[in-house]
C-alpha cells in the first residue's frame, strides 16, 4: 500500500508515518504542500492521501485534492482539527473514505487506515488495463440524470446552471462527481462519448436513485 502523507506539521507527519510503518505493509511519503504532492504523484501513484485540510493556513486542503482525482485515482482520509457540520458536507465533494480529527492517537489513526484497505484491496483487484483503478459502479442520482440529458443535447455549463437552478461552480462539481462514478479519465469530452453510448438507456430511464450506470470501458 501507498500513502502520499500531506501535512504542513513535520512533528505530525513524522508521527502519522511511523505508525503507518509499524502497523501496515506500506511505503509512506510525506508532502509539506500541495506543490511537493503534485510532483510526487506522478511517480509514486499513492493508493492513499492523507491530507491535512488544514494545510499552510489556508483550512481548505479540498480544492486541490478534486483537481488531481481528474488525473488519479485514490482514496482519501482528511485529517481536521475541528469536527463541523459544514467542513464534512464540504468535503463530500471529494468523496473521503474517512475522517481523522486531532489530536491523532495510535489507535484512531490504525482504525482509520483499517476501514479504508479493503477499498485498497478492491481497486487493486478491479485495476483497469490503462493502470488507473477502476471502482464499482455508483449509483447515478436524479440529478446527475438531469446533467447527463442536457450535456446530450450540448448544453454548456452556463446552460445547464440556468436550466437546473444551480451555479455553474455547482454543475462543475456535479460532471467531475459523475466522471469519478463512472470511472471515466478527465478529459475533453470524456462525459459526452459515455452520454452518446448510452444514450438509449438514459433516455428511458425514469428511476434515477436505483439506477447503476455500466462501467466506463477503457
Amino acid at each position: 500500500m501507498r500513502i502520499l502523507i500531506v501535512t504542513d506539521e513535520t512533528g505530525l507527519g513524522w508521527f502519522v508515518k511511523q505508525q503507518l510503518t509499524e502497523n501496515f505493509t506500506c511505503k509512506v511519503r510525506i508532502a509539506e504542500n500541495n506543490s511537493e504532492a503534485r510532483a510526487i504523484m506522478p511517480e509514486f501513484l499513492p493508493q492513499l492521501l492523507l491530507c491535512d485540510v488544514d494545510l499552510n493556513g489556508v483550512g481548505d486542503g479540498m480544492e486541490w485534492i478534486r483537481e488531481l482525482q481528474y488525473s488519479y485515482r485514490f482514496e482519501v482520509i482528511l485529517v481536521t482539527p475541528y469536527c463541523l457540520n459544514t467542513g464534512i458536507l464540504r468535503a463530500t465533494e471529494i468523496q473521503p473514505a474517512n475522517y481523522l480529527f486531532k489530536p491523532l492517537n495510535p489507535c484512531n489513526i490504525f482504525a482509520a487506515i483499517k476501514l479504508v484497505e479493503p477499498r485498497i484491496a478492491a481497486d487493486q483487484l478491479g485495476q483497469a488495463h490503462d493502470g488507473a483503478v477502476s471502482r464499482p459502479p455508483t449509483p447515478l442520482n436524479a440529478t446527475d440524470l438531469k446533467v447527463i440529458r442536457l450535456i446530450l443535447e450540448r448544453k454548456t455549463t452556463n446552460e445547464i446552471s440556468e436550466a437546473l437552478f444551480l451555479s455553474p461552480y455547482t454543475v462543475k462539481n456535479h460532471r467531475h462527481n459523475i466522471c469519478r462514478k463512472l470511472g471515466l479519465k478527465a478529459e475533453n469530452n470524456a462525459l459526452l462519448k459515455w452520454a452518446l453510448k448510452n444514450e438509449a438507456r438514459i433516455a428511458d430511464y425514469h428511476q434515477p436513485p436505483a439506477w447503476s450506470p455500466p462501467v466506463a470501458e477503457c
